[in-house]
């Protein structure tokens, strides 16, 4: 497994290689910040690093946690929203629920399903008494998450 800061150093390679813009006064996006995701058995786990410029989010990177390879990187659009949670926000938003007052053992985790089908776009997944509660990146709280089924 590799660290954050191997992840962070993994997306700065990713960025010069694959996003440099050949006019030099165009800002140089640049690794911020990296995000530990946990995927379903079968599948890799992985970071995502957020890549930004002075003015904005510009790229998601998605690097294997295994080996620090690039596994995708997604270009957002200058309208672009696009934000991880923290931890203490998705639990905020799940302590004003009633019906989930004890939870913990958060983390970061994905799988195709219908609520998701874009790794970039991941869960907090908190566990109590064996029982899971799903937080999504706009707030949204799902007590299970359903998968996708291929050909109807």
């Amino acid at each position: 497994m590799i660290s954050e800061l191997q992840a962070l150093d993994a997306a700065k390679a990713a960025l010069v290689k694959y996003c440099a813009s050949p006019d030099p006064a165009q800002p140089k996006p640049q690794p911020v910040c990296a995000y530990r995701v946990y995927a379903q058995p079968g599948m890799w786990d992985y970071y995502l690093v957020i890549a930004k410029t002075e003015l904005r989010t510009t790229y998601v990177l998605q690097i294997d946690a295994d080996d620090a390879s690039l596994m995708s990187i997604t270009p957002l659009s200058e309208s672009s929203t696009y934000q991880i949670l923290s931890k203490d926000e998705a639990l905020r938003i799940l302590r004003g629920q009633t019906a989930y007052p004890d939870l913990m053992n958060a983390r970061l985790v994905w799988h195709p399903c219908r609520e998701s089908a874009n790794p970039i776009y991941p869960f907090y997944e908190f566990t109590s008494d064996g029982k899971h509660v799903y937080v999504d990146m706009n707030g949204r709280i799902y007590s299970e998450l359903t998968p996708l089924a291929f050909g109807g």
